[in-house]
């Protein structure tokens, strides 16, 4: 049993805000021995709460055997093991020679109606500090994040550094966002039926469009395995989606010189390519590591990334992926600011639309055949207001929240009267069913179903 009732707490914490477990369901926990006793207080927390707990000690040596042997399924007895399991969490190591073995088993773990919280490196520290969180409030700033992120189209991202007795330095890097065409995805720590999230969560990123990543961006938090000491920098000059050249402050600079020339004999063509844009949230994260799956979501700090975004709903592939966190920057979005000096500063009411401001589509006749789009689904929430689901790869979502309140409510009662996918139904009929039904009028509607197209939650024909 475990001796930490603080940590039991901030098991439980996860078990019901962030994967929204009930008494019955089965949860498998995979842990070795670098987490025992976190492994341990989420045992006992599930079990306190009337889950079915399931246990399995994989030593790291075992892990390490699916990177020599090249095994890429889990076995028959683990296989057998997540049949019925509502909920997955793997307590591992973060060791890079037992990647591949968390690689088959997140890949095998997810199911339709199961969530997978992958917490590789996972310590005491990380459980009673980084995943305590109000997990509601950091969903509704990853969903604010998350929707500002999809609606701009350009970024304006600028950083600073104290530089000695000069005084302060700027770096200011645009990239474009592609607009609602380019999701961003959303990694709040909640993590919704058929998916799989790092946990602790705390971001909301965006893979911005290839090729338009253009300026300097000063680097003054953390890159792979080290921590930018105050008053140390490294200066990063993008030009059109390629990292081209770096200089710094000398202890940093080496360092990051060395990582660097390793992401490059990694992989000459694409570890250069200007991958992701994040911003993170977790207030609970107070100082950094070095390990980006932690630093990237502390609050008061953005990152960026280079090499693969595949994953991410871009096109590069590349075995190389490594995130730059900076402290305290500012970030416009289509000139809007929405961090500034680390802090969030965007209006909710200019990025949420308002219905009634919304001018309906003209093409809107009433012949026309509506119906939901197969491929980015909505789904309602406690309040009544409807979100946007896109899925951007496997487990990973575009996730937030369409207009606002009353917008959204209205959103929803449209939504449900739309056929599923394959199924058409005309306006007319839309508009008879809800004036009569909802009590919503025709003008209204129209201007609910022009905002739903807008963000690809409907498909028109005719």
């Amino acid at each position: 049993m475990s001796d930490e009732p603080n940590y039991v707490a901030a098991a439980k914490r996860v078990l019901t805000d962030a994967l929204n477990l009930e008494c019955g369901d089965k949860v498998v926990i995979f842990f070795d021995e670098t987490a025992l006793k976190p492994a341990a207080a989420f045992s006992d927390g599930a079990r306190a709460l009337g889950l079915s707990v399931h246990v399995r000690n994989i030593p790291v040596e075992e892990q390490k055997g699916y990177l020599t042997t090249e095994l890429d399924s889990l076995s028959y007895d683990d296989t057998e093991l997540l049949i019925g399991a509502r909920a997955v969490l793997t307590c591992l190591t973060s060791d890079s020679q037992c990647s591949r073995f968390r690689q088959v088993l997140v890949e095998q773990s997810i199911a339709e109606d199961r969530v997978v919280g992958h917490m590789p490196g996972l310590n005491e520290r990380i459980l009673g500090e980084a995943l305590n969180v109000d997990y509601g409030r950091a969903s509704q700033l990853c969903d604010d994040l998350a929707l500002i992120l999809c609606l701009g189209r350009t970024a304006e991202l600028r950083t600073f550094a104290e530089v000695g007795a000069s005084g302060r330095a700027t770096g200011i890097l645009t990239v474009d966002l592609g607009g609602i065409d380019r999701p961003s995805i959303v990694s709040s720590g909640v993590i919704p039926p058929g998916t799989w999230g790092n946990l602790p969560g705390g971001e909301t990123f965006i893979a911005p469009i290839e090729g338009t990543a253009t300026g300097t961006f000063l680097l003054t938090g953390s890159f792979d395995g080290h921590v930018l000491n105050p008053g140390d920098v490294v200066e990063l000059t993008f030009d059109r989606g390629r990292l081209i050249d770096f200089d710094g402050t000398d202890d940093a600079k080496n360092q990051f010189e060395v990582r660097l020339q390793q992401w490059h004999d990694s992989d000459p063509l694409n570890y250069s390519n200007f991958a992701e844009l994040g911003i993170g949230i977790n207030e609970q994260i107070r100082t950094l590591t070095g390990r980006a799956l932690l630093d990237e979501k502390c609050s008061e700090t953005i990152h960026v990334a280079i090499g693969a975004n595949h994953g991410y709903g871009g096109t590069v592939k590349s075995g190389v992926h490594e995130d730059f966190v900076t402290w305290r920057p500012s970030l416009l979005v289509d000139g809007q600011s929405v961090i500034e000096g680390g802090k969030r500063s965007y209006s909710r009411d200019f990025w949420r639309e308002n219905i009634q401001s919304v001018t309906s589509d003209k093409d809107l006749g009433p012949s026309v055949l509506l119906g939901r789009s197969a491929s980015i689904r909505c789904e309602d929430t406690n309040d009544g207001t409807l979100k946007v689901r896109r899925a951007v790869s496997s487990g990973r979502l575009c996730l937030y929240t369409v207009g606002d309140e009353a917008t959204s409510k209205i959103l929803g009662h449209v939504y449900r009267c739309l056929p599923p996918p394959g199924f058409n139904v005309s306006l007319d009929e839309i508009i008879d069913h809800l004036t009569v039904e909802v009590k919503l009028g025709g003008e209204q509607i129209l201007r609910a179903i022009t905002l739903l197209r807008k963000h690809g939650a409907i498909t028109l024909n005719g």
